[in-house]
């Protein structure tokens, strides 16, 4: 009996500790995307709306930094880090293999992204910048809460 209540205690106790590495994992996930979405969308794609003035140095950065990020999608969902604060849908974790193709797609578009905008080739640019929309797109209609 004594051993069922220090585990029942020693749980109660942990219990806030596991929330708050799933909460700070929920933050981390946040924040990562956030800045995701500040390169290509507040950034980039302002650009090319002409919403904000086109710094073609600028552009540059933000697709340099996106596709450097890109790498680091996958370790923005571990497993276990749900919560009310997040929008990540549980088709996440069941699904791991379509998710990590969403991903690997994010990667590879950011990447080209990334060439395309070095070539400064104004079509390729524009395509790459579609695709790259396409795959945020995506993967937010399958595996994101609205």
């Amino acid at each position: 009996m004594r051993v069922l209540a220090t585990c029942l205690m020693a749980g109660a106790l942990v219990a806030p500790a596991v929330m708050a590495d799933v909460e700070d994992q929920i933050e981390f996930r946040q924040s990562y995307w956030q800045v995701v979405k500040h390169e290509f969308g507040d950034v980039m794609a302002a650009m090319l709306r002409e919403k904000r003035p086109m710094d073609e140095a600028r552009f540059a950065e933000a697709a340099d930094r996106v596709a450097a990020l890109a790498g680091l999608a996958k370790e923005t969902f571990p497993a276990g880090s749900m919560s009310d604060n997040s929008r990540a849908l549980a088709k996440i974790w069941d699904e791991p293999d379509a998710f990590a193709k969403e991903l690997a797609t994010f990667e590879e578009r950011a990447g080209a992204l990334q060439v395309a905008v070095a070539s400064q080739d104004k079509a390729q640019i524009g395509q790459a910048v579609k695709a790259m929309g396409g795959s945020c797109k995506s993967c937010h209609d399958n595996f994101r809460a609205e």
